[in-house]
């Protein structure tokens, strides 16, 4: 059984510099593993915003930050 098999992974910052280099890596393993990737961008997701944080954890429900 695989780690990430039906898994919801949310990645801040996945249009950074970082970001964008793990999401290559993630893209691959999704491929092969079948999970779901959450990627919001800035104006999708305001992280400086509580409530707007709840919200989206509360609808998108991911268990892999």
């Amino acid at each position: 059984m695989s780690f990430w098999k039906d898994e919801t992974v949310l990645v801040t910052g996945a249009h950074g510099f970082v970001g964008q280099n793990l999401m290559k890596l993630l893209n691959e393993k999704q491929s092969i593993e079948g999970f779901k990737i959450l990627a919001p961008t800035r104006q999708e997701l305001d992280l400086t915003q509580q409530g707007q944080v709840a919200t989206y954890f509360a609808e998108h429900r991911p268990s892999i930050v």
